[in-house]
């Protein structure tokens, strides 16, 4: 498991944090990494280590729309920490929406697409 996308889900990844405690780790992540959660859990008994639990949640759709996820392999497709304001800025007005219109006016006259600033297509 030293180079395994499935080592972060195991305390004894993280010593600087933990030590060499064999802490069960919680970890928040979408369902498409469930694969490396029932691998790794079936390999913790070979290795004398606690069980990871996968906590999972919907994808968080990306600036490209509800169609698609966010992912660190394309720079456009979210805002990330390592992103300087200017990208931020940049990536906000060209693929940001409120569901909102184009002005004032039409805003005033139709008012918003409560379905693309629905609660449950962001959560």
């Amino acid at each position: 498991l030293s180079r395994h996308p499935s080592r972060p889900l195991l305390s004894s990844s993280f010593p600087h944090f933990f030590g060499n405690k064999n802490i069960p780790c919680l970890i928040p992540c979408g369902i498409d990494q469930d694969p490396y959660f029932r691998m790794t859990r079936d390999v913790c008994a070979k290795i004398k280590a606690p069980k990871p639990a996968g906590l999972y949640n919907k994808f968080f759709p990306s600036l490209q729309g509800f169609n698609s996820k966010m992912s660190a392999s394309i720079p456009q497709s979210g805002i990330f920490m390592t992103d300087t304001a200017k990208e931020i800025e940049n990536k906000v007005k060209k693929h940001a929406f409120s569901g909102g219109k184009a002005t004032k006016e039409e805003q005033e006259k139709y008012g918003a697409d409560s379905l693309l600033i629905s609660p449950t297509n962001t959560c």
